[in-house]
């Protein structure tokens, strides 16, 4: 099976995930829980909840233990993210 082109795995509790994704399915994909995940329609917008902003490509949000480090943004969306736990 070919994994999902918006997520890929770098390591160890590691993986590179498109912005555009579900919160929810990504939880269970990954195990995790996330607050209020099925408020949200993308992990972009779970992220803004939290920065108010849209952060710039390097920049880090920690949620309860989990970082979430953005790897691609525009001025105007988040792309791609890191997640790690």
């Amino acid at each position: 099976e070919k994994p999902a082109e918006w997520f890929r795995k770098l390591g160890h509790h590691d993986y590179l995930v498109s912005a555009r994704a579900n919160p929810m399915l990504l939880a269970e994909k990954l195990g995790l829980k996330l607050p209020g995940e099925g408020s949200y329609d993308t992990l972009s917008g779970f992220l803004l909840e939290f920065a108010r902003e849209i952060p710039k490509p390097g920049t880090t949000i920690e949620v309860e233990g989990i970082k979430f480090t953005i790897q691609r943004a525009t001025p105007q969306v988040i792309q791609e993210v890191q997640i790690r736990w």
